[in-house]
């Protein structure tokens, strides 16, 4: 039995393949089905107070196709912390993560 060559299979592409017999020469299709995607997690990030963040997202690592998409985070809050009061200054609140005056 010889078997040609099989077609380019891609994760959503199927193909078929023939096989002929090496003695009578009759020959033979198979479908073969597609690969399928190989699902990779796209990492995102959390938000800041001035910075949005974005949800997890699914690629594929053959194709690179996106498979759900990430989303954007709406900004988080920020995080009070109390300033000392100096001579030179008073006291106040401002954010411990950009260090904007609250």
């Amino acid at each position: 039995m010889i078997i040609r060559p099989e077609p380019q299979l891609t994760c959503t592409k199927g193909g078929v393949k023939t096989r002929a017999c090496s003695t009578c020469g009759n020959t033979e299709k198979v479908a073969l089905s597609p690969l399928g995607h190989d699902e990779i997690v796209i990492s995102g990030r959390e938000s800041t107070c001035k910075i949005k963040g974005l949800s997890d997202g699914v690629g594929c690592s053959r194709c690179d196709a996106i498979l759900t998409q990430q989303t954007e985070l709406p900004l988080s809050e920020h995080t009070e912390e109390t300033i000392p009061a100096t001579e030179n200054k008073t006291a106040g609140v401002r954010c411990s993560v950009c260090l904007d005056i609250i």
